[in-house]
């Protein structure tokens, strides 16, 4: 998939050389047309050489612009065959793109194993790739123990693991996360969980975080940022240091820990001075 900008200046480019080819087409013919009624040899077998070199770009551009319009079509596969690359059983309804040549989405009856992996119902691709798709079993998938009845997903251009959600209580980046936290691991290695709701508050670096936040790592396990998870209405956002209860829907943290963003929870002496709950604190070092 093209990134935003990227897709914008692809289609400025892409019609633009579309513009391109139809002025070489009609100067061509003009060419042609001009040589026979002149007549005049020269121009026609001008016009015809700059033909035969249209021919080719134009023939690759509305092979993509079929590409980029064309719409989905569907099967329910009679037999097991395979799709563009991809082996499916009997009974699999297809989603494809027949001038793209690729399986868009597959759905599967009955769990069926992809690179020994078993998914149910529907599962994603890219290109060959599978990009997410429902697992029908518990199962370590590159690792991490993943959720039946969950969708892990993966890199488009690399396949590796992207998201999980948790099987079972699992230690990763030195913290003991609940079962159904969703790992969200990402390219710089600044990796995000977010815990299910209702679960015990977890600690990190002698924190107590609690289940509504959504918590980004450092490669190295420090707590980088924690927003609000805005999939969970009535998200519980607390953030424990200590005896100081915070909430806020984020906090950042400094390289030498302390919080900014929290509002206090409760009344709290901080530094040796009394404050009240509503008022925005900065807590120094609080992770360390």
């Amino acid at each position: 998939m093209i990134a935003t900008g990227g897709a914008a200046l692809f289609a400025i480019a892409f019609m633009a050389v579309g513009v391109l080819l139809t002025v070489v087409f009609f100067a061509a013919a003009a060419l042609v047309v001009v040589g026979h009624f002149k007549p005049s040899r020269r121009l026609q077998r001008a016009g015809f050489i700059v033909l035969a070199v249209w021919f080719l770009p134009a023939a690759i551009w509305t092979y993509y612009l079929q590409t980029l319009i064309e719409h989905d079509q569907y099967r329910v596969l009679s037999k097991p065959e395979v799709v563009y690359g991809v082996p499916l059983p009997a009974g699999a309804q297809v989603d494809y793109r027949r001038w793209a040549r690729r399986v868009q989405w597959v759905m599967f009856r009955t769990p069926q194993e992809i690179e020994g992996v078993e998914y149910v119902d529907q599962v994603n691709f890219c290109g060959r790739r599978v990009c997410s798709g429902t697992l029908a079993r518990d199962q370590e998938i590159q690792g991490l123990p993943c959720r039946a009845q969950t969708v892990a997903g993966y890199s488009e251009t690399t396949g590796h693991l992207t998201e999980c959600t948790l099987a079972h209580p699992f230690v990763r980046q030195g913290v003991t996360w609940p079962t159904g936290t969703t790992v969200r691991i990402e390219s710089d290695k600044n990796d995000s969980y977010l815990p299910p709701a209702g679960a015990d508050p977890i600690r990190i670096n002698g924190l107590l975080v609690h289940w509504g936040l959504i918590v980004r790592l450092t490669p190295d396990g420090r707590i980088r940022e924690l927003d609000r998870n805005q999939s969970q209405p009535d998200a519980d956002t607390h953030l424990e240091a200590g005896s100081i209860q915070l909430k806020s829907d984020q906090y950042r943290f400094g390289l030498d820990g302390t919080i900014h963003g929290g509002i206090l929870a409760q009344d709290a002496v901080i530094d040796g001075k009394p404050r009240k709950a509503g008022d925005p604190v900065v807590i120094q070092g609080a992770s360390h």
